[in-house]
């Protein structure tokens, strides 16, 4: 079987290909069957005055078995830039942490959360916000921040992430309601 056709919202192809078992999906169109698969690949969005945050979630989720591309940890010698675009579009999930202060540079054109946001939305990414405490989708900063690509970050169903609740907040994010959700793919067969 090889897949000739995906479903846009739904698909996102695994990096490695390997060990993500198919769940057939009934799909009544002649040689074609859907398929879906949890993908349990990560990329987390952060500014560096969150790198805390951003390494407490890096360190839950890769403890429940999730392949998560955090840049600190993550980059190997090389092109910084073609390496961050390529484990934004090749994982499945992009988590973006944001404080009261994350979008306020995010008016400049070569700002990188800002590259890294309006890529995930550009490759259909599951793009789910982090929302720390103080952070108001609301704020004047925030509406100035969200502009072009950037202003359908406020759309995303997101998951506050309280200090005192983290770890409840960490098991929220593993439900089926956002990380661990069949993701679907069609495919047809070959003759």
């Amino acid at each position: 079987m090889s897949c000739t056709q995906r479903i846009e919202i739904d698909s996102i192809p695994s990096p490695s290909g390997e060990g993500q078992p198919d769940t057939p999906i009934n799909h009544h169109n002649q040689g074609e069957v859907m398929t879906a698969r949890i993908e349990k690949t990560v990329f987390i969005s952060y500014r560096r005055t969150n790198y805390w945050t951003a390494l407490a979630v890096f360190q839950n989720l890769n403890a429940n078995d999730y392949d998560v591309f955090l840049d600190y940890k993550s980059i190997p010698s090389g092109d910084f830039e073609q390496v961050i675009t390529e484990n934004v579009k090749s994982r499945a999930h992009f988590i973006v942490i944001l404080s009261p202060s994350a979008l306020e540079r995010c008016q400049e054109p070569g700002d990188w959360l800002r590259r890294e946001i309006e890529l995930a939305i550009e490759n259909k990414r599951n793009i789910i916000p982090l929302i720390m405490e103080g952070f108001d989708f609301g704020s004047i900063t925030t509406v100035n921040a969200l502009t072009g690509k950037l202003a359908s970050l406020k759309n995303y169903n997101g998951i506050g992430i309280p200090a005192e609740y983290f770890d409840e907040a960490m098991a929220k994010l593993r439900s089926e309601r956002f990380l661990n959700r069949p993701l679907a793919r069609l495919c047809s067969f070959e003759h």
